[in-house]
Formats: structure tokens, sequence, C-alpha cells
């Protein structure tokens, strides 16, 4: 069974339970530095946990930053629960929290390689092209305003 929980940022105990997911991931896994991945932005974001059988399995946060544009970032699913739909399921359910509140283009800094990933949700590449983010090659991407994902009829 899976389960959803939105994490308002007040709440520190299960936004450790974000973090140690994306620990794993971008950490563990992919070598980003630790003293980086938890930055002040998850002290205003809203995060989303997806929990698999009782195991916490994926994470990823929204928010809105000054300019009033909103972003989706550490979008982490980890290794025993991928190609099981969770990303997919993450994201959505991201994208329609931002539409709720209001959000217009939605914007999101993607590993190179995984933008097949978001462009099958609808974002398209920015203008800006590629840049570095520590060693891992990344890309902006925005999913327009008025821009909802493909029906998932199929996608799996």
């Amino acid at each position: 069974m899976i389960e959803s929980q939105w994490i308002m940022p007040a709440d520190k105990a299960m936004l450790e339970e974000a973090l140690a997911i994306r620990m794993e991931v971008f950490c563990d896994e992919q070598g980003f530095s630790p003293s980086l991945e938890r930055d002040r932005l998850d002290d205003i974001a809203i995060h989303l946990l997806l929990t698999v059988d009782g195991v916490r399995a994926a994470t990823g946060r929204l928010l809105q930053k000054p300019d009033r544009s909103w972003v989706i970032g550490r979008v982490a699913v980890r290794a025993s629960f991928r190609r099981q739909g969770l990303g997919d399921m993450l994201m959505r359910m991201l994208i329609r929290k931002a539409r709720d509140l209001g959000a217009g283009d939605i914007h999101v800094d993607s590993q190179v390689q995984a933008i097949p990933f978001y462009a099958s949700l609808g974002f398209v590449p920015a203008e800006d092209g590629e840049h570095m983010d520590e060693h891992v090659p990344h890309r902006q991407m925005v999913l327009p305003a008025g821009v909802e994902p493909a029906s998932q009829c199929g996608h799996h």
C-alpha cells in the first residue's frame, strides 16, 4: 500500500525522514556533498513523502520563491523502489499541489540524465542550457502555466 504525507516546514521529525531519503540517493549513491544537501530552502518548502508498505520510499519538495515562481526539487526515489511509478506519482502530486496553490509556471532543475522523465510529464527545457551542480550536469526545465501532465494510461 502506498501512503502519502505532506510535511510542513515546522514538522522537523518528518522532515528528517525525507532528508534521510535524499542523503541516501543524492549523497551515498550519487556522490553529492552531504553538507550541501540540506539547505535553507528546506525550512520554507512543503515536502511530500511517499511510504510503501510502511517503508519510506520517495520524497520531493515544493516551494514558492521570492519572485513568486514555483519550484519542485530534491525529487528522490530510493533504489529499491525505482521503476514502480513512484517518481511519476510523486511529481503528479507535487504539480497538483502547486497548481492548487496558484502556480503558473513550475520549474525543476533536472539532472541531464532525468530530462526524459520530466519531459514525459510535460516539462520543456528552459533556454539557458546546461550547468553543473557539483559534478553532475543539470538543465532547468519548466512546466508552463496551463499545461498538465498527460494521462497515466499506458505509461507503465
